[in-house]
């Protein structure tokens, strides 16, 4: 027996049906739409990444900074280039067929450059850099050598002041002679064998240490601490530098230094930057640390100059020291006796005992140096036993071979660049380092047109987007009702943003 099943819907049911599907694919389309929302953030990171990632790659390699050629090797800045570079990245990356993006525009709306404020976002990475992994003690060590460095070079004491009222006094000391002799003339027996009996045999005083570094000066600063075989480099900074021109500026500033970042750039400039005792194999100049420190055009002005400064360095804590021996300052309290104690007068004999005094401490300065130049260490506050130089002997130190006796516990060559490196101004590090960034830079094959003020360090970037609804269209009721959906994606990079506090 065959059954007909009639199958019909009512009105109402056609409603309901209608009414359902609007509200299933309503709501298939809200999650389309928050999804949209979230491909525009994850686009957007995408783009601002790849950005990132076309960092200047001389700059990582030999120095471990992050930067962006904004000029892309043309030595022009164009904030359209990187704008461009971001657009290409999304639209490769936003042709999902779901949830398909169209990326409309993109707008650097502020940037920073690595040569801004006197390279103070370089400065910032530099310390970021030398922080990560750092050990606790090496970073208690070095705080305390900045400290021990300021306070020494800070002192009231100047040693070319004691120098100078040593040799007053030896003046002073001249014009008593004189007088003592010519009174001594005239109260002389007329009698020819009363002279020849009272005659009596002088007795030669000893050479004034005074007079001898006098000498030592007068040869020059290299050729006092570096033997005349060593071969010295000859480079030097292009005029074009950094430095000697006007600067672009960015628009976006860049935090300040703290107190532990300043101290920290000295170790960043020693494992990073190149000096007397350690090369790198950089481009440029071969004493790249000395520039920092000096600011010369060539490698041995600057070289001299850090010399220089660590020469006056070791003498003022050398001047320290010896006060705290009680044999030289026996020592030299007898040579000041011989030498002017015919004058009876204490304050001459005080002031010529400190000439000696800091003349010893100079000829002993320059053994430290020349151990220091060797790679070797030195005591920071020497001893008795630690103390290399004779005062009777002074001369011997003018051997450029001699050195001051290394200690275990000393600080080497670097130490002293890592102290001499705090006592300078954040921004004449900046300024310098820039120099030295860009002079190796533009010795690479393939970056010589490249300028530090076009590295971009830090940005802000907008991004826009227009989608399509997909579900809502399939509705004839919402089909071309809803139009196209916008969205507004703000992201910024930074290679220089603390990751913990310093």
């Amino acid at each position: 027996m065959n059954r007909t099943v009639n199958g019909n819907i009512t009105v109402y049911m056609g409603m309901v049906t209608g009414i359902v599907l609007t509200l299933i694919f309503s709501l298939i389309e809200v999650v389309h739409f928050k999804s949209l929302g979230q491909e525009q953030d994850i686009l957007s990171q995408l783009g601002v990444e790849s950005v990132m990632a076309d960092f200047n790659r001389p700059l990582w390699k030999d120095y471990k900074i992050l930067a962006v050629d904004g000029g892309y090797g043309r030595g022009e800045f164009a904030k359209s280039a990187l704008e461009n570079r971001a657009m290409d990245y999304l639209e490769d990356n936003g042709s999902n067929t779901f949830l398909a993006l169209q990326p409309t525009g993109t707008n650097l709306t502020r940037y920073a450059l690595l040569s801004d404020d006197g390279g103070t976002a370089f400065l910032k990475e530099a310390a970021l850099e030398a922080y990560y992994g750092i050990p606790a003690s090496l970073l208690n060590d070095t705080e305390q050598l900045c400290q021990h460095v300021e306070s020494s070079s800070s002192g009231n004491q100047s040693m070319e002041d004691v120098m100078q009222q040593a040799q007053n006094s030896l003046d002073k000391a001249d014009a008593i002679r004189i007088e003592q002799e010519q009174a001594a003339s005239k109260e002389k027996s007329k009698s020819k064998n009363q002279e020849t009996t009272e005659a009596t045999v002088s007795t030669d005083p000893p050479k004034n240490p005074m007079v001898t570094v006098k000498e030592w000066k007068a040869k020059g600063i290299l050729a006092q601490v570096i033997p005349s075989d060593r071969v010295l480099s000859g480079a030097c900074l292009s005029n074009e530098r950094p430095s000697a021109r006007t600067l672009r500026q960015g628009t976006k500033s860049v935090d300040s230094l703290t107190a532990m970042e300043r101290m920290l750039l000295g170790l960043y400039f020693r494992e990073h930057f190149q000096n007397f005792n350690h090369s790198m194999n950089h481009e440029g100049l071969t004493y790249e640390w000395e520039y920092l420190i000096s600011g010369k055009s060539s490698d041995e002005e600057n070289l001299k100059a850090t010399v220089e400064k660590l020469l006056a360095l070791r003498e003022l804590q050398n001047y320290v020291a010896i006060h705290g021996i009680s044999e030289c300052k026996a020592t030299a309290e007898a040579t000041a006796m011989a030498l002017v104690g015919f004058t009876g007068n204490p304050a001459i004999i005080q002031a010529v005992q400190e000439g000696v005094l800091a003349s010893w401490a100079y000829g002993e300065s320059v053994l430290d140096v020349r151990a220091l130049l060797a790679g070797k260490k030195v005591a920071l506050v020497k001893t008795k036993a630690e103390w290399t130089s004779n005062l009777d002997n002074l001369d011997a130190c003018f051997d450029v071979h001699q050195q001051a006796k290394e200690s275990a516990t000393g600080v080497n060559y670097e130490a002293y660049l890592i102290g001499l490196t705090y006592l300078e101004s954040p921004k004449t590090l900046g300024i310098r380092s820039m120099d030295i960034l860009e002079a190796a830079i533009c010795r690479t094959q393939g970056y010589e047109n490249c300028r530090i003020d076009n590295m971009v360090v830090a940005g802000d970037f907008e991004f826009s987007y227009e989608g399509n609804p997909i579900f809502a269209n399939a509705l004839l009721g919402l089909r071309g009702r809803l139009g196209r959906y916008s969205f507004l994606g703000e992201k910024e990079m930074s290679f220089c943003k603390k990751k913990t506090e310093v």
